[in-house]
């Protein structure tokens, strides 16, 4: 599986199938993004690296985002599909998305703001599928990132990092499965956002 393929799968198995659930504890919200929804941000994303930034296959795009925030998913994958890496942490790049004012593209924090990204258009193609050893993540190439696909399960993110969080969404989105991402944990909703969402698997760097 090709990191570029795995959202366009995603829609054509079940388009409306909830792909990525968002929690913030601290603010309260519970944003619910469907593969489609998912797929056209992404897309967007894709638009302005290439449009505006003019970023090549095998660039480097810095993603200064929030480890485990909805908005980092898809410019994950808006950033594979056209064949460049992902950097969570090193700010040498070709393009910075962020959400703290400083950045080629400072996406708003609220959930339901409008991003500047609207305007592009909902569909990118053909993505541009990079060779297995190229840079994907972090340092890490393709291959890396994806060397096998789980079986499907629906799995909830309670505090890794930027990095392990996109590593561990793509595995999850290939097998066709779904991610809930959780920041700022009230940990004593944990056992039922479990029941609720239907969660087979919670990652979590901590114990308890």
């Amino acid at each position: 599986m090709k990191l570029a393929r795995i959202l366009p799968r995603l829609v054509q198995r079940d388009a409306t199938a909830p792909a990525v659930t968002y929690y913030d504890d601290a603010s309260g919200e519970r944003i619910e993004l469907s593969a489609k929804v998912v797929a056209m941000w992404a897309s967007k994303g894709s638009h302005w690296l290439t449009d505006e930034m003019l970023v090549d296959p095998g660039g480097r795009v810095h993603l200064d985002l929030p480890a485990r925030h909805w908005r980092a998913i898809y410019w994950a994958f808006a950033v594979w599909s056209i064949g460049a890496e992902v950097s969570t942490t090193e700010a040498d790049s070709d393009a910075t998305v962020s959400m703290h004012g400083v950045g080629d593209l400072v996406e708003p924090v609220a959930s339901l703001a409008a991003s500047d990204l609207a305007g592009f258009p909902d569909q990118f193609g053909p993505s541009i599928e990079a060779a297995p050893d190229d840079l994907a993540l972090d340092g890490r190439t393709f291959a890396d990132v994806l060397p096998a696909v789980p079986a499907s399960e629906r799995v909830m993110l309670v505090d890794t990092d930027a990095g392990e969080t996109l590593r561990i969404a793509a595995s999850t989105l290939a097998a066709a499965g779904s991610v809930v991402l959780v920041r700022n944990e009230d940990e004593s909703r944990r056992a039922r956002r479990v029941l609720d969402e239907g969660v087979d698997r919670v990652v979590s760097v901590s114990p308890g």
